[in-house]
């Protein structure tokens, strides 16, 4: 098994799941329906991706998972990057700050952001998501 995996990744992260990562870093079974949790000081948010939108943005689903549309195409790692920056523009911190931990050849995302709360991501969120 790869470290940080157990079992099927698309399985664990529907965006409507939330992992549990053990103290060794070791990713458990999900346990709870919510697609934003706090780890430590960061708070960690799972995305489902669909690259070569016509604009970036934030897409609420019908089942309260989050959707990206990324303008940048899937190849090389382009959408990626412009995930990571979209993330970084929209909550206000440095590139530096934001880290894809999971997915990265996947369009489920789980992307980490250091030093922020949950309810600050949350409140971030619900002004921007779009229906």
């Amino acid at each position: 098994t790869i470290p940080g995996r157990v079992g099927n990744f698309s399985k664990i992260c529907s965006c409507v799941k939330k992992p549990n990562f053990a103290q060794n870093g070791v990713l458990q079974e999900p346990h709870t329906s919510k697609p934003l949790w706090q780890d430590g000081a960061d708070v960690v948010i799972c995305f489902t991706v669909r690259p070569s939108a016509k604009k970036s943005k934030l897409v609420r689903e019908h089942d309260n998972s989050i959707r990206v549309d990324i303008h940048a195409t899937a190849e090389r790692g382009k959408a990626n990057d412009e995930l990571l920056s979209f993330v970084s523009s929209i909550f206000h911190k440095p590139r530096a700050d934001i880290t894809l931990r999971h997915g990265h050849t996947s369009r489920k995302k789980i992307v980490s952001i250091s030093h922020m709360s949950v309810a600050e991501a949350q409140n971030i969120l619900s002004s921007l998501l779009v229906e």
